[in-house]
C-alpha cells in the first residue's frame, strides 16, 4: 500500500489528480519472492564460484631467500717503497653497487638456465600449439617462460640496508624452493665471472692441472714401489708397523719402571748396609776341658 503525505501548506487545485509514489524495500525484495528458485540457484552458483575462485589462488606456495651484499676483501696498495702498513676499513657498498647486483640477478642469460634447469618452458608449450603454428617451438617456449619467470620472480631492496630480497610463487613447493636454489647457484657464478680479476682463470687452471699431474705421478711412483717390494697392502703393513711400535713403546715403558723400582731397592740395601755393624756376634758355645783336650 502506497500513502501519500500532504502538507498543510500546499494548494488543493495542485493536489486534484496527483498520486505519490514511495518505493519501499518489499517493493524491492518481491520480485526475488516470485522468482525464488531462480534467486536461490544464482546465489549458490556465486558462491560455488567464489569460494572455488579463493582455493585456486589460495594454493600457492611462496620461496623467499635473501642476498648480503657486502665487502669482505680488502685488496692492499703493493708499492716499493717501505711504508707502515695500518689497518685498512673496507669501504660501504653504495646503492649503484647494489643496483648492478639486481641487475646481474635478473640478467637473461641467468633467468634462461634456471627456466630450463627447473623445466618452467614445459609449462607454457603445448605439443598442439607447435605443430600448428611453426613460430611457435621450443625456443619460443624457453622465451616466453623467461619472460614470465622475470615478471614473477620479485626481487626488491630491502631500504636502508645492504640486502636484496627475492621472493617466487607457485602452485608446487618443489618447482618454487627449486626456482631459487638454481637462482642463488647461478647468481654466485655470474658474480664471480664477473667481479673476477682478468687471467686469473685461466692461471689457476694451469695450476690445477701442474698439481693434477704430480699427483698422477707421485701415484705412480708409489703403485711402482709397492710391486718392487712386494707388499700386498699398504694399509694391512701400515696397521702391523703401528701394533709393532705400539708393543715396543709399552716394553720400553715396563723397563723403565723395572729399572726405577730396581734403583729403589739399591739405594734401601745400601742404606741398610751403612747401618749394620762391621761384626757382631751371632752364637756363643761353651763346653768342658775334657772334650776340649780330646
Amino acid at each position: 500500500m502506497t500513502q501519500a503525505r500532504i502538507n498543510p501548506g500546499t494548494p488543493t487545485h495542485l493536489l486534484e489528480g496527483a498520486t505519490v509514489n514511495e518505493t519501499t524495500l518489499r517493493d524491492l525484495i518481491s520480485p526475488l519472492f516470485r522468482h525464488r528458485r531462480l534467486a536461490v540457484v544464482c546465489f549458490a552458483c556465486a558462491l560455488l564460484c567464489s569460494v572455488a575462485a579463493a582455493v585456486l589462488l589460495s594454493r600457492k606456495y611462496e620461496s623467499r631467500m635473501e642476498i648480503l651484499v657486502n665487502r669482505e676483501r680488502l685488496d692492499p696498495v703493493v708499492t716499493t717503497e717501505s711504508t707502515t702498513q695500518l689497518p685498512q676499513m673496507a669501504p660501504q657498498v653504495t646503492e649503484e653497487e647494489i643496483n648492478s647486483e639486481v641487475e646481474l640477478l635478473q640478467s637473461r642469460d641467468v633467468l634462461e638456465k634456471v627456466v630450463i634447469a627447473c623445466g618452467l618452458q614445459k609449462n607454457v608449450s603445448s605439443w598442439w600449439l607447435t605443430k600448428l603454428l611453426p613460430g611457435h617451438g621450443p625456443d619460443s617456449a624457453v622465451s616466453r617462460a623467461v619472460e614470465a619467470l622475470g615478471k614473477q620472480l620479485k626481487v626488491k631492496i630491502v631500504p636502508k640496508t645492504n640486502l636484496i630480497n627475492v621472493s617466487y610463487r607457485s602452485k608446487d613447493p618443489q618447482v618454487a624452493f627449486g626456482v631459487l636454489n638454481i637462482l642463488a647457484n647461478l647468481y654466485l657464478e655470474k658474480h664471480v665471472a664477473v667481479h673476477r680479476p682478468a687471467g686469473s682463470f685461466e692461471f689457476f687452471t694451469k695450476e690445477a692441472e701442474r698439481y693434477h699431474e704430480a699427483l698422477q705421478e707421485s701415484e705412480a711412483k708409489l703403485s711402482s714401489f709397492d710391486s718392487q717390494e712386494g707388499l700386498v697392502a699398504p694399509d694391512e703393513e701400515r696397521t702391523n708397523m703401528g701394533l709393532k711400535l705400539a708393543d715396543a713403546v709399552a716394553a720400553l715403558h715396563n723397563a723403565q719402571q723395572s729399572i726405577v723400582a730396581d734403583e729403589h731397592r739399591i739405594r734401601d740395601v745400601q742404606s741398610q748396609m751403612k747401618s749394620t755393624p762391621s761384626r757382631s756376634t751371632t752364637q756363643q758355645v761353651s763346653n768342658s776341658a775334657a772334650l776340649l783336650l780330646q
